[in-house]
């Protein structure tokens, strides 16, 4: 059967967060009952504790796990490997010095492939940035444009969004002086799924965390309204507007799934004020996690 070309970007995962939620969702997305997924950890120079906790991580998650190392190589036949694997995650780490590596050894090529061969392609930080045509990365220091991606993905990519104070402005005035092309940017917590190179689907781990569609234009005042998906605001200004919430609350909610001991505070409905799809547990982390639809979408493209 073929499978609709897919990327999820990622706000978090093993290496940050204190749960499994947006790990557990992207296995879910693979539609496999014990999905392959490849690790690869260029970004970050092949480092052995990371390559060390991604295993530790998914061992035992219902997955057969494996990584892909470049500065010490031992894979002969790169296109083979990646081929046959449900998931390529790609960690996080250096963004220009990753596509370059990829580079030289093919692997660039290879996963375009991979791509439109339906293995579900993912990443944190640097490995959400690659797939897009550019990114505001900090591969050179404080984040700039970096218009050097692999380009699956139309326009640009900003992480960390709400993470690192400079993100923000820094992002919508590269978009405004037409340094980076519109894009999306994701806050930390949140995770996105483009299906064919459109959006289908938004989550978060988090109260607040979302994917956020950044344009050029925009009104100068604050907007606020109801809907069937929750309330929420939008505060546009003139030239790049971060478009927060527009169209844009979480398509699945995800929390864990109370059991004995595994969670700190018993389920709660979320305030009225807060977007829809927030964690609504509570829970600090969660030991097993699961989704739950609530609607959404459609997405602006």
């Amino acid at each position: 059967m073929t499978r609709t070309p897919t990327i999820a970007l990622l706000g978090g995962g093993f290496s940050d967060d204190p749960d499994t939620l947006l790990d557990d969702f992207v296995l879910e997305r693979a539609g496999r009952p014990r999905p392959k997924v490849c690790f690869l950890p260029t970004a970050s120079g092949d480092a052995p504790g990371y390559i060390e906790r991604f295993h530790a991580a998914f061992a035992g998650r219902g997955c057969e796990t494996g990584h892909l190392e470049l500065f010490r190589r031992t894979v002969t036949d790169l296109r083979s490997f990646v081929l046959a694997q449900d998931i390529v995650y790609v960690g996080g780490g250096n963004t220009a010095n990753m596509l370059a590596v990829w580079r030289v050894h093919g692997l660039d090529a290879i996963l375009r492939e991979a791509y439109a061969a339906g293995v579900l392609l993912c990443g944190i930080s640097a490995g959400a940035c690659c797939w897009f045509e550019s990114a505001f990365s900090d591969s050179f220091g404080p984040p700039v444009p970096l218009a050097d991606g692999l380009g699956l993905l139309p326009g640009s990519l900003c992480p960390h969004y709400d993470g690192e104070p400079e993100r923000r402005p820094g992002y919508l005035a590269a978009v405004n002086d037409g340094a980076l092309p519109g894009g999306w940017a994701v806050d930390d917590g949140a995770a996105g799924v483009f299906a064919d190179g459109r959006l289908v689907e938004v989550v978060t781990r988090r109260p607040g965390a979302t994917l956020h569609r950044v344009s050029v234009g925009g009104t100068a005042r604050w907007r606020r309204w109801r809907s069937r998906r929750g309330s929420w605001g939008r505060k546009g200004v003139t030239g790049a507007s971060s478009r927060t919430g527009d169209r844009l609350p979480a398509h699945r909610q995800l929390r864990c799934r109370p059991r004995k001991e595994s969670c700190h505070r018993p389920p709660r409905r979320p305030p009225r004020h807060q977007p829809r799809g927030t964690w609504a547990c509570g829970c600090p982390r969660a030991p097993h996690a699961g989704s739950v639809p609530v609607g959404g979408g459609p997405y602006p493209q």
